[in-house]
C-alpha cells in the first residue's frame, strides 16, 4: 500500500466519522428541541395556572378590604353608640340629684 492509499483511507474513515458525527448531532438537535418544546408546554401551563392564581387572590384581598373596612365602620359606630348611651346616663344621673 502505497502512501496515496493510506491517504486515502485515512481520509475515507475521517468522512465516515463525520458522518456518524453529523447524524448524532441531527439527533441531539431533535432531541433538545423536542425537551425545548417540552418545557415552553409546561411553562405555558404554569404561567396559565399563575395568572389564574393571582386573579383569585386579588378577588380575595378585595373581599378582605371590604370586610375590614366593614368591621370598622361598625366598631366606630359601636363606639358612637357607646358614647351616646354615657352621655345620656349623665344627664339622668344629673337630673336624678
Amino acid at each position: 500500500m502505497n502512501n496515496e492509499d493510506k491517504l486515502f483511507n485515512l481520509l475515507e474513515k475521517i468522512y465516515i466519522e463525520l458522518q456518524d458525527t453529523k447524524t448524532e448531532l441531527k439527533e441531539f438537535r431533535v432531541e433538545t428541541n423536542t425537551r425545548f418544546d417540552s418545557l415552553d408546554d409546561k411553562l405555558n401551563d404554569l404561567e396559565g395556572t399563575n395568572a389564574a392564581n393571582h386573579v383569585a387572590i386579588g378577588n380575595k384581598l378585595n373581599k378582605v378590604s371590604r370586610d375590614l373596612d366593614f368591621l370598622t365602620h361598625k366598631e366606630f359606630q359601636t363606639e358612637k353608640e357607646l358614647y351616646d348611651l354615657k352621655q345620656r346616663l349623665i344627664r339622668q344621673r344629673k337630673n336624678i340629684k
